[in-house]
């Protein structure tokens, strides 16, 4: 993910609005913080991933499924002005996205990664 006021000529159907949580400027990136009305992943493993960091992380994401909300966090260029509270829009580049079974944890490939990779044909989207 980027600021897609840092990316050139991006296409329309590549970029979703976001309102900026949070900002953190690591020098050589910022981490952009926001929320979206999707609900997260919530498996048997993310609720242990998240009771090993604290209970509060456990609450958290059960608050966050219950409401259909996730928080992303996107790495972008150090040279985004995006502050908090602002409108943005972020630049996806699809091709860069990996997706996995939450059943399984196998990875989900289309037919041009299948057949490139030479994974088992029946691992279909």
């Amino acid at each position: 993910m980027e600021d897609a006021a840092l990316v050139s000529s991006p296409d329309p159907d590549s970029l979703f609005p976001i309102v900026v949580d949070l900002r953190e400027g690591m020098g050589s990136d910022v981490y952009l913080h926001f929320t979206v009305d999707a609900p997260p992943v919530f498996t048997e493993d993310t609720k242990d991933l998240a009771s090993d960091i604290d209970a509060k992380a456990l609450e958290d994401l059960e608050e966050q499924a219950s409401e259909r909300r996730t928080t992303f966090i996107a790495r972008a260029s150090p040279e985004t002005d995006a502050k908090v509270g602002e409108r943005r829009e972020m630049f996806v580049d699809a091709r860069r996205l990996y997706f996995f079974d939450p059943a399984t944890g196998q990875s989900i490939y289309g037919d041009r990664e299948r057949a490139s990779s030479g994974a088992p044909s029946s691992l279909t989207t």
